[in-house]
């Protein structure tokens, strides 16, 4: 029986027995089954990261019965044969092979997939890169490094930290930047990506900001002075190799030598600030002494009267002094009238005398002229001073306090016992105990004198006789008033009216 290649199912094979007594026949039923097909991977991943997940692997073959799993190298893991669930090793990388068979009535095929199990990405490490830095420091390079990985990318927060080379790692401070940053570094890989931060504390630059005492004459203590930062150190230099580590050092009984420039350093955790330096002067200062005096023509001047000040500003020596000027604001108390000085220039908006110049025992005198106000602040201070050392500073202040007073003569008065202005009234007049007033007629003769007088004249006579009694007709009369405090006799006229 020569079989068609594509037949299957079932044949009948007949055989014929012819004899001479006749033909008898038989069958036999023949079964043609299909031959079992190629075995084809349908499910299963061919690249797997270390210590994957189960993987299940499936495949198909035409006519087959059965299929069956298996994996070499044993050490990849175990396979379930029948379902193609692969339990991968946890320790295994590298190729593998997952074979199916597939086994039919006639026959059995196989078919092979490869897998190939990488390694695992494993944790980012920094390498190298400070953690602490100074503010504007020069480029610093971040290296990290990550079994396993294809490439490490860099970036850095916050964005006002700098530019960093996403490649390389370079990070490029911003001058301006200090406070914390955070350098990231991203590892990938065939299996994963990991990642890391380096914490970085950016200093910021202390300032330094030196000052001293210039110019300072022989013999006396240079003082250099800094501005306090916390947790920092000093570094101090200067002329003939001068150092100190003292905030705020002093230099005892000054010389010419030490005249110079003076540097200051601050540093705070190994930061250094920019240097800064400051002149002192050292000078053969030959000290005067400046005095000032301030007077007053009237201490108990009349509001709405004028008053003198005079200033007289000496220098005592033993040295000439230079830029003397003294202040004499003038208190709002007073109106300015008039000034006028022997020396130099007078303001009376910034209160300012400048004198200049004043050889050794010379005096200057500046007179003010002003009015006595109503209301204000009748305090009055001179200062004066210069540019040399005074040796005596308690004779550079003057001041005076005069008492203003409120005295008003009336020009008239009305003596009529209508209980309005009755007496002749002169107020303030108490504040002159040994007042003395006369007063007298159109015709020269006295009518009235007291001694004191105490607003008590009622426009009667107390002198001689009068025609219908002591009562004064109405008129114009004359009076003299000696105050008895040194100033002039008062003359004025007041009208008698009834």
């Amino acid at each position: 029986m020569n079989w068609d290649a594509g037949f299957r199912g079932t044949a009948t094979i007949t055989a014929y027995s012819t004899g001479l007594c006749g033909t008898t026949t038989a069958d036999l039923l023949v079964t043609v089954n299909p031959s079992t097909g190629p075995t084809l991977f349908t499910a299963g991943a061919t690249t797997l990261c270390q210590d994957s997940p189960d993987e299940t692997y499936t495949a198909t073959a035409a006519n087959s019965t059965s299929i069956t799993y298996s994996v070499l190298p044993v050490a990849a893991g175990m396979i379930d044969p029948n379902t193609g669930v692969m339990n991968w090793d946890a320790d295994f990388v590298g190729t593998a092979t997952i074979t199916a068979t597939s086994t039919g009535v006639c026959s059995t095929t196989t078919a092979d997939i490869l897998v190939t199990v990488n390694l695992s990405t494993g944790p980012t490490l920094f390498t190298s890169g400070a953690t602490t830095l100074c503010q504007d420091s020069p480029d610093e390079t971040y290296s990290a490094t990550a079994a396993n990985s294809t490439s490490i990318i860099y970036s850095v927060l916050p964005v006002t930290a700098g530019v960093i080379n996403s490649t390389t790692g370079v990070m490029n401070w911003d001058a301006d930047f200090n406070g914390f940053a955070t350098i990231t570094a991203t590892s990938t890989g065939f299996c994963g990506e990991t990642s890391a931060d380096r914490l970085v504390n950016v200093t910021p630059t202390p300032i330094a900001a030196a000052t001293g005492n210039s110019p300072v004459c022989e013999d006396e203590t240079i003082f250099l002075t800094a501005q306090t930062v916390d947790g920092a150190t000093y570094s101090w230099t200067g002329p003939n190799g001068y150092s100190s580590t003292d905030q705020n050092p002093e230099i005892l009984s000054a010389s010419i030598t030490d005249a110079g420039t003076y540097t200051l350093s601050v540093s705070v955790n190994g930061c250094s600030s920019v240097p800064s330096p400051v002149i002192i002067e050292v000078t053969n200062c030959a000290s005067s002494d400046l005095g000032v005096v301030k007077t007053a023509d009237n201490y108990l001047p009349l509001i709405g009267h004028t008053i003198v000040f005079t200033i007289i500003a000496t220098n005592y020596g033993p040295s000439d002094a230079t830029g003397a000027t003294i202040t004499e604001i003038l208190e709002n108390g007073y109106t300015l009238v008039s000034s006028t000085t022997t020396i130099g220039t007078y303001s009376p908006s910034t209160g300012v005398w400048t004198i200049g110049a004043m050889i050794n025992g010379a005096s200057e005198t500046l007179r003010i002229t002003a009015v006595v106000n109503s209301e204000g602040t009748y305090i009055n201070t001179a200062t004066i001073t210069g540019i040399e050392p005074d040796a005596n500073l308690a004779n550079n202040v003057s001041t005076i306090e005069p008492e203003p007073r409120d005295f008003f003569i009336p020009e008239g008065f009305s003596p009529n016992g209508d209980g309005t202005n009755d007496l002749f009234v002169i107020r303030g007049i108490l504040y002159y105990p040994d007042n003395n007033i006369i007063i007298f007629n159109r015709w020269g003769n006295k009518v009235f004198e007291a001694s004191p007088y105490q607003n008590s004249w009622d426009g009667k006579t107390t002198m001689g006789l009068s025609m219908g009694g002591d009562e004064l007709p109405v008129g114009t009369y004359f009076y003299l008033l000696d105050l008895d405090d040194g100033s002039e006799v008062i003359k004025g006229t007041i009208y008698l009216n009834r």
